[in-house]
């Protein structure tokens, strides 16, 4: 297993190359400090892309930086990101 980590978000890097080991809903999993990869992703088809460029692995954990909407990651890069309408 490979951290993708969201660049800029090093707050999180550092603590799964500090903590190797970490709880999901699945049971638990390590990552070795080695394995975390601070990523430049600007939309998701750079996310897919980065992905692809690890293709020998079959798990991911992948930390962005959101917010209570979720996390604000355009299709295509340089697209403009728009916010769905409130209710």
């Amino acid at each position: 297993m490979i951290a993708l980590v969201q660049k800029g978000f090093e707050i999180a890097a550092d603590y799964y190359r500090t903590y190797s080991f970490d709880q999901s809903r699945k049971g638990g999993f390590a990552i070795s400090p080695a394995d975390v990869r601070e990523v430049d992703w600007k939309s998701f088809q750079n996310f897919l892309e980065c992905l692809n460029q690890h293709q020998d692995q079959t798990e991911f954990l992948v930390v962005g930086h959101g917010n209570e909407s979720g996390i604000p990651l355009p299709i295509v890069a340089k697209s403009q990101l728009q916010r769905p309408p409130t209710c």
